[in-house]
């Protein structure tokens, strides 16, 4: 009668230890996916308030919707807030990013560009940041 009590008991704590074990698992995909979905909301909204500015520089004539520089960045930022992780696409766009020699000749970028490109490194610089870990 002990034996049967005893075998009992072991087999009720393995199979709460094989449930605690599976919890375990099933919540670190779980912590991984929602990391995944704050990190990817996270930087729609960053490339997304950049776009609106960039946009908003437009409306008010402060930026030249025809410039070199402000087509770079629309598309990089507008498949940066589409499509988060769309990264080859992004790339491809931000090394369309006029360098100072190349271009129109002689135009130099107006202070509202290299305002907008530089928050635009600034936000690409907290992307690449996102996926370090400490």
């Amino acid at each position: 009668m002990q034996g049967i009590i005893i075998a009992t008991l072991s087999v009720v704590a393995f199979f709460l230890l094989l449930a605690n074990v599976a919890r375990h698992f099933s919540r670190l995909g779980w912590k991984r996916e929602l990391r995944r979905a704050v990190v990817k909301e996270r930087n729609r909204n960053r490339f997304g308030v950049l776009r609106t500015q960039l946009m908003s520089d437009a409306r008010d004539n402060v930026l030249d919707v025809h410039s070199p520089t402000f087509c770079s960045l629309y598309r990089g930022l507008t498949v940066l807030m589409r499509e988060p992780h769309a990264y080859a696409d992004a790339a491809m766009a931000i090394l369309a990013l006029p360098s100072s020699g190349s271009g129109d000749e002689g135009r130099q970028a107006t202070s509202a560009e290299k305002k907008i490109a530089l928050a635009f490194a600034d936000a690409l610089d907290q992307l690449c940041r996102d996926f370090v870990r400490p």
